[in-house]
Formats: structure tokens, sequence, C-alpha cells
């Protein structure tokens, strides 16, 4: 497997976008022969977007629960098990 095999997973919009760039035509190359420091970085980076995209579907869904828009729906769960 090649280090950009792992560099972009996901199903992500920003994952995929980044797999299909060519890379080979950028300043910064390949990413197979990118350094440990950028790859560590990028998936840093990777991360926080999809924490954002989490937070702001969120927001948006209480946006839409305040709205009236959409309703709760409650149901009884086991804690416990």
């Amino acid at each position: 497997m090649q280090p950009s095999d792992t560099l972009f997973v996901g199903r992500s919009e920003l994952a995929g976008l980044m797999r299909s760039t060519d890379w080979t035509q950028t300043a910064v190359g390949a990413p197979d022969h990118w350094p440990q420091s950028v790859r560590a970085i990028v998936r840093l980076m990777q991360r926080n977007a999809l924490r954002l995209q989490k937070l702001v579907n969120a927001l948006l869904d209480f946006s839409r629960f305040e709205a009236g828009r959409i309703e709760a729906s409650f149901e009884p769960v086991e804690i416990g098990r």
C-alpha cells in the first residue's frame, strides 16, 4: 500500500477532492514524497474539517428545530446495557 493510499481516506468531500487532485503538478509534489510532518498536518486538517462539518450540521439541525421545521422524537432507551 502506498503512503498516499492511507492519506486521503474517507468519504468526505474534502478527502475526495484531495484524492482527485493531481499533486504532481503542484509545488508540494506527489503525496508519496511528502515528509511525515506534512502527512501529519494533512491528517490533522482532515480530522478538524470533519469535526467542523459535524458541528455546523448540528447547529443547522438546532436552527431547524428552533424554527419549527423539524420535531424531536423521544424514545426510551436502556442505558445500563
